[in-house]
C-alpha cells in the first residue's frame, strides 16, 4: 500500500491529505520490517516443506531436490514474462523516461538468474549506471529467497 501512495503523492486531486497523511508516516515507521517477516515466512514454510517430505522419503538430497523443482516450475513462468515484458517497456517508454532498453535487458540477466540483489547492490555501491531499477530491481528479493534456499543444501 506504500508503494502505491507514494507513486500517487505527486496527484495530490486523486489523494488529497491522506496522501500528506501517509507520507509523513514515514517519518516515525520504517516498514522494512514486512521484507523481513516475509524472509522469516518462507524460510519456515520452507523447512515444514521439506522435513516433511525427508520424512516421508527418507532422502534428503530428492526431498530438496523436488522441493527446488517445484519452486522454479511455479515462479519462473512469471518471471521470465515479467522480465520480457520489462524489456519491451523499456524500449517504448526509453525517450520520454530515460529509459534504456539495452540496460533493461543486461538487468534482466541477473534476475532470471537469480543474483538480482547482488547485481543492484553492487550497482549502487560503485554509483554504476546500471539504468532503472523500477523495471527488474523487484526481484532482489527472489534472489536473496533462492540463495537463502541455497544454504540448507550446502549444509546437507
Amino acid at each position: 500500500m506504500g508503494y502505491e501512495f507514494t507513486h500517487l503523492a505527486p496527484c495530490p486531486l486523486l489523494l488529497g491529505k491522506i496522501t500528506e497523511w501517509y507520507l509523513n508516516t514515514f517519518n516515525y515507521v520504517s516498514y522494512w520490517a514486512g521484507v523481513d517477516i516475509f524472509l522469516a515466512i518462507s524460510g519456515f514454510l520452507m523447512f515444514k516443506i521439506i522435513s516433511k517430505e525427508i520424512k516421508t522419503n527418507g532422502r534428503t538430497f530428492y526431498s530438496f531436490f523436488h522441493f527446488i523443482s517445484k519452486r522454479i516450475f511455479r515462479l519462473y513462468p512469471a518471471l521470465i514474462f515479467w522480465v520480457i515484458m520489462s524489456v519491451i517497456t523499456a524500449w517504448y517508454i526509453q525517450p520520454d523516461f530515460n529509459a534504456n532498453a539495452k540496460l533493461a535487458l543486461s538487468n534482466a540477466i541477473p534476475s532470471l538468474f537469480s543474483y538480482s540483489n547482488l547485481f543492484w547492490y553492487n550497482c549502487s555501491v560503485n554509483e554504476l549506471n546500471c539504468g532503472s531499477s523500477d523495471l527488474s530491481g523487484i526481484t532482489w528479493s527472489l534472489s536473496l529467497e533462492w540463495q537463502l534456499y541455497l544454504i540448507p543444501s550446502i549444509f546437507q
